[in-house]
This record gives C-alpha cells, structure tokens and sequence, in this order.
C-alpha cells in the first residue's frame, strides 16, 4: 500500500537512461557543455522541454543552468495532460515522485494551501500523474541539480483565458524567489503524424519563423497575442496552456512591484539531429528572471 503513495517513473531507460551513473554523467555533459549568458539577476520561472534527452537534452540544461546558483525552497511544474482529458490544472496525491537518483518529495503543505481554495479548476486526480512524459522527464534534471528539494507538481488540461486568469490568481502567493516554476512544454510539432504541416517547402525555416513568433509573444509577456497567436496559426505547442498561465502569473505580478524579464535561453529542433524535417519537433528554452 505505501507504494501507492509514490509516483513510479515509466519512461526511464526510454526517453533518459535508466541507470543513475550513466544518466549522471549524460546530464554532468550536458550542463557543462552548455553555453550560456546569465544578466545576473534571480530566476522565478523557466520554459522547458520535455522529449528524450537526446533531442531536447542540451536545451533542457541551458536552461536549467540559468537557475544553477539560486535558491529555492521548493519547484513547481506544470505539464501538458497528453493522455487524460482534463479542464484546468490537476494535482496527486503521490507524496513523493520516483528519479533514478531518489525520489523527489511533494510539498504537501502547499497542496494543503490550495486545497482550501476550493477551486473548480484546480483539481485532485492521480490519473493524469501516471503516464504523463512532460512532467516525469524535468524531474531528473531537478533532483540532480537542486538535490531533494520538494515539488509541487502539476498536470495541465484545457484552459482558456479565464481559466488560465483563475488559476493564476490561486497560485500567486507562490509566485515568489522561494519558488522556481517550470513550464514544460515542446514547440511546434511538425509532420502528418501530428497533423500539422502548414507549409510544405522550406520547411526547417518556416518552422523556425513559426516558433519565433510564439516565442516573441511570449518574451513580451503578451499574453492576449500569445493566445490569439495559437488560434490564428493552430501552432502545435503542447504545453500551450501551461504558458498561459505562466503568463498570467507574470502579468499579475508585474501588477505589484515586480519587474519578470524573459529571455529565450536556446532553441532546437529534433531534424538537426535526425535530417528530416517532414518529421519533427522544435525546443525552445526561455529564462524568466525577476527584477523587485
């Protein structure tokens, strides 16, 4: 019956190595190698993606590197649902989740907070937990990096301006430098298989000008042209969502006395890697640093 209280991995040994010593090592290079140029100031939020390791791997540690020497008290995540239908943002009653390196424990105290809230669309529900890739792959980035920091993680579904508004406002009080929030979520996903191909010539650069264009809406904290941005081109970002709400957040925060400066970490795409681009998938790593 304890085991029930843990949230076992599922895609170790698929989309990152299984064994603790060789993942160590991938993620040690990864790091180290990664180039990048930090303004000096703290970071509140990161943009990551959540692929196998060996596609969006080097994008995932420049962006997590931005956050290297600050510190938190705890992590939040929120994930794209790919497998359970949903509306708004779902938390578990998992009390720790599995990494190769050791589980990460869930702040349950914070859960407890928001569970008085009593809100519609922040809900309880294991299910959407299980499966989900896009939360499981950043959790062995974190426990490596921040060591046994506690989690609060969190599955994401349907959301819509309002909702996104909502949910922003119940999780404010944890928008904080005592929190790192990260988003993950893969760009534009391009092929027949994902039934999005747009454009058929010049494909590796009409993609890149389709996530730049999401990503500019989203360094502009624009969050009403992030969201129109979606509508208008279909673009298959899958953790769309969970950007809205991070983007609310920021906009709520700048509403007091903070100053939230994004800055686009890296960005990659999965036919550099394989050279076909009639099948692939783009990464965007984003730093969101706080200026008080």
């Amino acid at each position: 019956m304890k085991d029930e209280k843990i949230r076992r991995q599922t895609v170790a040994g698929s989309f990152y190595d299984a064994s603790p010593t060789q993942l160590h090592k991938v993620i040690e290079d990864l790091i180290f190698t990664a180039s990048i140029k930090k303004n000096g100031l703290p970071v509140q939020a990161l943009i990551v993606p959540h692929a196998g390791y060996i596609f969006s791997g080097a994008t995932a540690a420049a962006t997590f590197k931005t956050a290297l020497n600050c510190d938190y008290k705890r992590i939040a995540v929120i994930a794209p649902s790919h497998y359970h239908s949903l509306t708004g943002i779902a938390y578990s009653s998992f009390e720790s989740y599995e990494t190769p390196f050791g589980n990460l424990k869930v702040d349950s105290e914070t859960i407890k907070k928001l569970m008085q809230k009593d809100m519609h669309w922040i809900q309880s529900g294991n299910p959407p937990h299980k499966e989900e890739h896009s939360l499981e792959v950043q959790l062995p980035f974190i426990r490596h990096i921040f060591g046994e920091i506690e989690i609060l993680p969190f599955v994401c579904g349907r959301v819509d301006d309002k909702i996104a508004l909502s949910i922003a406002e119940a999780l404010l009080p944890f928008f904080n430098m005592e929190t790192l929030w990260v988003i993950s979520s893969d760009f534009t996903h391009y092929g027949t298989s994902f039934r999005y191909t747009p454009f058929k010539d010049d494909i590796r650069n009409k993609i890149k000008a389709l996530d730049m264009g999401a990503v500019d809406k989203i360094i502009e904290l624009d969050f009403e042209g992030f969201s129109d941005f979606i509508e208008k081109t279909r673009a298959t970002i899958c953790g769309c969502n969970p950007i809205k709400i991070l983007l609310m957040m920021c906009h709520l925060a700048n509403k007091g006395n903070a100053i939230i400066i994004p800055e686009l970490v890296d960005y990659t795409n999965s036919g550099e890697l394989t050279g076909d681009y009639s099948h692939c998938v783009s990464y965007a790593g984003i730093t969101f640093y706080r200026k008080v």
